[in-house]
């Protein structure tokens, strides 16, 4: 299969955009795109201003989302989406219907039944369509699947994920408008819980029957801003997690811890290139890159540089940039596509789905049991 550097489209993130901005570093860090044109903000100074900062020719920067997909259709291999989670169903459905590979950044909408309408949309067409969630190109959480696959932990008892942070009560907190209001589904659900959602799919490949969750609503800005939830799976499997936006010194505090019955594994966001493993005699160990007995941590194409400089949040984007780039080019050649690092279509809505489930449980403070396609 060819080499060739794919061009990428991309609609929304703007140079006013920190996530764009990642997008943006991570692609051009491994080589294999090249931004050849886009629409980046509604705003035309901004989105000139962008599109110059790209190298962009100025017949290359779009004014609207019609004109972009009729004129490039044919001349890219992707369209990169970096736009609100309640504005994206729109720019799906036109790219989906002129048949436009899609990059998707997370979470894939704000609402259960749209999460289910760009499922059906995209598997009838068969087109290759993935979103990013950057944590699982870390190669730490890619190091503990391959630990649950090879049954190191025993049957897996339970598990304990978080990620709380301090954006709405930190005093210097910049943020965003479209942030500051609730969906169907809440923001803070669609932010954080998401990604905590992918990473125990990702890891255990299945989602939970049932969810139970108590959460907390924000007095200033009126929106729910700390939530606790259980999840229950089929294989009596018990997972607690635990993501907020008001843990004042949190500036992004995620934490897997998972207990098995032969070992337990822990990984903290800070400490990205070291996992540790508890023994039931007792003893722990601390796998990191230059362990003899790792098969992910210590890939060099996951990295940088050497070990002993720490691989983070910028290189796992670029680390799930280069999957992508894998996928479409087998896409382009028709090949099967791999979606072991990649989250499809289908994951796409599950993960709405059991966002949905869960912030239905707090308003019903009861178990909900959560409707998964199969």
């Amino acid at each position: 299969m060819s080499n060739k550097t794919l061009k990428i489209g991309i609609i929304g993130g703007s140079i006013n955009s920190t996530i764009g901005y990642t997008h943006i570093k991570a692609i051009n860090l491994n080589k294999d795109f090249l931004i050849h044109c886009g629409f980046f903000s509604r705003n035309k100074k901004i989105n000139n201003s962008t599109g110059e900062s790209y190298k962009l020719k100025s017949n290359k920067i779009y004014t609207n989302i019609n004109n972009f997909i009729q004129n490039e259709k044919k001349n890219i291999d992707a369209a990169l989406i970096i736009t609100p989670p309640n504005t994206k169903y729109d720019i799906i459905k036109k790219l989906v219907d002129n048949n436009v590979p899609i990059i998707c950044e997370k979470p894939v909408c704000s609402d259960y039944l749209i999460s289910k309408k760009i499922y059906y949309l995209v598997k009838k067409k068969k087109l290759f369509f993935t979103s990013t969630y950057n944590y699982t190109g870390y190669p730490a959480i890619r190091e503990i699947k391959e630990i649950i696959y090879k049954k190191k932990l025993g049957k897996i008892i339970s598990f304990n994920f978080e990620l709380p942070q301090q954006t709405f009560v930190y005093n210097k907190s910049i943020i965003v408008k479209w942030r500051l209001k609730d969906y169907s589904i809440p923001t803070l659900y669609l932010d954080l819980c998401s990604h905590l959602i992918n990473i125990s799919k990702f890891l255990f490949n299945y989602y939970p029957t049932y969810v139970m969750s108590f959460s907390t609503k924000n007095k200033k800005y009126k929106i729910i801003d700390n939530v606790y939830a259980w999840l229950n799976y089929k294989n009596n499997m018990l997972g607690n997690i635990w993501f907020s936006k008001n843990s004042l010194g949190q500036r992004n505090g995620l934490k897997l811890r998972i207990f098995g019955t032969n070992l337990s594994v822990e990984w903290d966001h800070s400490k990205p290139e070291k996992i540790n493993l508890y023994y039931k005699n007792g003893k722990i160990e601390v796998l990191d890159r230059a362990s003899p007995n790792v098969k992910i941590l210590n890939k060099q194409k996951y990295f940088t540089y050497s070990p002993g400089h720490p691989n983070g949040f910028l290189d796992a984007f670029a680390n799930l940039y280069s999957d992508i780039y894998q996928g479409l080019i087998k896409y382009k050649f028709k090949k099967k596509i791999d979606y072991k690092y990649l989250v499809n279509e289908k994951d796409n809505a599950n993960i709405i789905s059991v966002l949905n489930s869960i912030n239905q449980s707090s308003k019903k403070n009861k178990w909900v049991k959560t409707r998964i396609i199969q």
